[in-house]
């Protein structure tokens, strides 16, 4: 599903844009991955997973996501820099989950701290609520304190944990906590 272009107003008072992913912005998407995972242990993917040479893989991804009516994602630009993107998808496409969708988002750390992720997952609340889901979904590693913050503070509880569900560069483990908030 293409969402409609939103402009907020951030904490720093510059503005910032949100609008759907486009193919032309594959390599620009697969960088923001890799840039994310590279400046924060926060991101599923570790530094080096992210392949920036399959654009042609990325593209069709973008073109599913945005040909799906049950599936958006977008962009956040802040100045014409991609700043970062969030989106949900399903958990499956079966009938006894339809009601279920599942929020991913990647900020890059320079904007981090400006209520731009707050924004992003409204946004995504907003459209998931017009699209009909009844719960947004979400797991965090335990050691994210600000996301866990942000979460809390907009509704999302706690709902359960897998111990050790993700083992870090450093050898350490963080536990993966799973979050609902029912719109």
């Amino acid at each position: 599903m293409i969402i409609k272009t939103k402009e907020i107003r951030l904490k720093n008072d510059k503005s910032a844009f949100f609008r759907a992913a486009t193919t032309s912005e594959a390599l620009d998407l697969l960088h923001l991955v890799n840039d994310c995972s590279i400046e924060t242990e926060f991101m599923l993917r570790s530094p080096g997973e992210t392949d920036l040479t399959d654009i042609k893989a990325e593209e069709r991804w973008i073109s599913s996501v945005n040909e799906n009516p049950k599936e958006f994602m977008f962009c956040a630009y802040i100045d014409g820099e991609l700043a970062g993107n969030t989106g949900i998808s399903l958990p499956h496409d079966l009938k006894k989950e339809r009601h279920r969708c599942i929020l991913g988002i990647g900020l890059r750390k320079k904007f981090w701290n400006l209520g731009l992720g707050t924004e992003m997952i409204k946004y995504v609340e907003e459209n998931a609520k017009n699209l009909g889901f009844e719960q947004l979904e979400l797991d965090v590693f335990s050691t994210n304190e600000r996301a866990l913050h942000v979460y809390k503070k907009l509704g999302f509880v706690e709902t359960g944990i897998t111990p050790h569900g993700y083992k870090l560069s450093t050898g350490n483990y963080a536990d993966k906590i799973y979050m609902i908030k029912f719109l």
